[in-house]
């Protein structure tokens, strides 16, 4: 099968949040396929490496997910974020995943 490459990180981290509530899903277990599982394997030991708050940023979905939290706070974590995608982005290229 061809490995999914992806032209952003904003489109990988979409998919992964996609695969990771499929995968996490008690009431409705979705069967991913072995692409899908190694795509999900390969974000999660990329995300091994992060810090808790950067993992915690790349995590929340949106700026919902941020909520009513103070300007400082949700800078905070758009830089935790950038810096998270930053550090992923050449483990990623090296898998082969990201252009």
């Amino acid at each position: 099968m061809k490995q999914r490459v992806y032209s952003s990180m904003e489109a990988l981290l979409a998919h992964w949040h996609a695969l990771r509530a499929a995968a996490r899903s008690p009431e409705d277990p979705i069967a991913l396929t072995a692409d899908e599982k190694a795509l999900l394997e390969t974000m999660e030991a990329a995300c091994a490496t992060l810090d808790p708050a950067e993992r915690a940023a790349l995590e929340a979905i949106d700026a919902a997910a941020i909520g009513d939290q103070p300007p400082v706070a949700k800078n905070a974590c758009r830089r935790r974020r950038q810096r998270a995608l930053a550090k992923l982005s050449p483990f990623l290229v090296d898998a082969g995943r990201l252009q």
